[in-house]
C-alpha cells in the first residue's frame, strides 16, 4: 500500500460549540466495534481481533458533494477517527469554497456550528470570513495564487473541514476538500501567543521531513495527530522549541514535531522591518496519512 503524506501547518484556535457526538453515515465517534458492525456488517471485516487499533475504508460515501472512501480508525475497540478527502478540478477558487460549504452544511446537523473563533483580520492574506445558515464560520485566505479555507470545532470532539484550491491550468484549478472528526482532546486555548503571529519563513519542512519523522506506529495505523510548539527564533533563523500540546498522547507526535521543526528557518526580518531573532512564535504542526 502506498501512502502519500499530507501535513498542514496552521494556527490552532479556541474551542467551539459542538455539543453532541458527530454522526456520519450511521457512524459516530466513540461507538463500539459491535455497534459499527450493526451499522454495516462488512465495514470491519476482516480484521485482526488482537489489534487494539486498525483502520478500514468504506467506498461510495457522500458528505455534501464529496463522494470518496470513508476512513474509520478504531482504538481500543471504539471509533476514534472518521475522515475523507476528495480532489477534483474546478473553474475557480470560489467553486472550491462552495464545495467546502457543502460539506460544512452536511456536518452541521451532527456537529452543530463549526466556529474556531479565530480572528484573522490581522493577516494580510485573509479575506472576510463566511458564515453559513447553520452558524458555522469559514475562514478564507490567499497566498501565491492559492486559496485556503477552514472551519473547525473543538468540543466535545474535534472536527475540521479544509479546502485548498491552486492553479492547475490557465482556466482551471485543483480543489482538494477534506474533513476529519476525532475524539482527540482540543489544543489548550491558554497558550501564550507568539510575539510574531505571521512570521516570514525562509525555509519550511516539506513532505520528505514528514515522511522521515512521522511516528512509525501511527503511520502504520494511519493515525493522525496534532501538536503545538512554542519556539524562540535564534540568530541563524532556526528555532528552539518546546512541545506545548500533543494529541493524542502516547504516539510520539510531540518528539516528531520537534525533529520536523529543525527544517524551519525564519527570514531575518518581517515585512515591517522587525528583526525575527529573539522573537517567540507559536507553531502548530498537523500529521495525517492519506491513501
Amino acid at each position: 500500500m502506498r501512502a502519500w503524506l499530507f501535513a498542514a501547518i496552521l494556527l490552532f484556535a479556541s474551542s467551539a460549540a459542538a455539543q453532541d457526538a458527530v454522526h456520519i453515515a450511521g457512524f459516530r465517534i466513540g461507538m463500539t466495534i459491535d455497534e459499527a458492525r450493526a451499522v454495516d456488517p462488512e465495514i470491519i471485516q476482516p480484521y485482526n481481533e488482537g489489534l487494539q487499533s486498525f483502520h478500514v475504508e468504506r467506498g461510495g460515501h457522500s458528505v455534501g458533494d464529496l463522494n470518496t472512501p470513508l476512513q474509520l480508525i478504531f482504538l481500543n475497540g471504539t471509533l476514534d477517527f472518521v475522515g475523507s478527502e476528495d480532489t477534483t478540478q474546478v473553474v475557480s477558487s470560489e467553486a472550491c469554497i462552495e464545495r467546502l460549504q457543502s460539506v460544512v452544511a452536511a456536518l452541521e446537523s451532527g456537529a452543530h456550528a463549526l466556529d474556531d473563533a479565530e480572528d484573522n483580520a490581522a493577516s494580510a492574506s485573509a479575506r472576510p470570513s463566511l458564515r453559513t445558515s447553520g452558524g458555522s464560520i469559514i475562514r478564507v485566505s490567499e497566498s501565491h495564487g492559492a486559496t485556503s479555507t477552514v472551519a473547525m470545532a473543538y468540543a466535545p470532539i474535534y472536527a475540521e473541514v479544509r479546502s485548498y484550491a491552486h492553479p492547475a491550468a490557465a482556466s482551471a484549478r485543483h480543489c482538494t476538500v477534506s474533513y476529519e472528526l476525532s475524539s482527540q482532546a482540543p489544543p489548550p486555548t491558554d497558550l501564550p501567543r507568539g510575539s510574531l503571529q505571521n512570521i516570514p519563513w525562509a525555509e519550511r519542512p516539506d513532505g520528505r521531513n514528514f515522511a522521515r519523522f512521522y511516528p512509525s506506529r501511527a503511520m502504520e495505523l494511519s493515525r493522525p495527530g496534532g501538536t503545538v510548539l512554542f519556539c524562540t527564533v535564534l540568530t541563524d533563523g532556526s528555532l528552539d522549541c518546546a512541545v506545548a500540546y500533543e494529541g493524542p498522547q502516547g504516539w510520539g507526535f510531540g518528539q516528531s514535531a520537534l525533529r520536523i521543526a529543525r527544517a524551519f528557518r525564519a527570514a531575518p526580518q518581517t515585512e515591517d522591518g522587525v528583526a525575527t531573532a529573539g522573537q517567540t512564535v507559536r507553531v502548530p504542526i498537523r500529521f495525517r496519512v492519506s491513501f
